[in-house]
């Protein structure tokens, strides 16, 4: 159940048909501050989001109930940003991700630490409409150094 906004903690939303993903991945934002709400299907995943306003949506690519091309599209709509995690490392996945709304795309196994610096530069606007206009580019993130630190895991459109 999600958590009411009268708290100051970033909200997270981790949609993944693996319960051991789930879990880590809420284990370790909770860690850094974050409150975390998962879901393992779609479905479970589009009802959450009816009912609460998240501040990051983090999503697998592939469940059995349903896509993740679908989900993201759907879940983009909503102006939240998005980030989408899995294990299909093709670039044609990777592509397709990016240009239906996520903001970063990991291949699992992620980086940790590269994965909390994306989710803390996310959810540092929350509560303001994200848009396709305001999200981070590829060149706002862009010096040499942190250019340097990014794995080839870690894609943004």
């Amino acid at each position: 159940m999600p958590i009411s906004r009268k708290y100051s903690r970033k909200q997270i939303l981790v949609v993944d048909d693996d319960p051991d993903s789930c879990e880590m991945l809420a284990v370790f934002l909770t860690s850094h501050d974050f409150d975390v709400v998962t879901a393992a299907t779609v479905s479970a995943g589009l009802a959450l989001v009816r009912q609460h306003r998240f501040d990051l949506h983090v999503l697998d690519w592939h469940f059995p109930d349903g896509n993740g091309p679908a989900l993201c599209q759907q879940m983009g709509a909503l102006d939240t940003p998005l980030v989408i995690w899995s294990s299909d490392a093709q670039e044609e996945t990777r592509q397709q991700a990016l240009s239906t709304g996520a903001a970063a795309f990991f291949t699992k196994p992620i980086d940790l630490d590269r994965f909390l610096v994306v989710v803390q530069q996310l959810t540092q606007d929350a509560g303001q409409a994200i848009d396709s206009a305001t999200r981070p580019t590829q060149e706002q993130w862009s010096y040499t150094a942190f250019n340097a630190w990014w794995a080839p895991s870690l894609e943004f459109r």
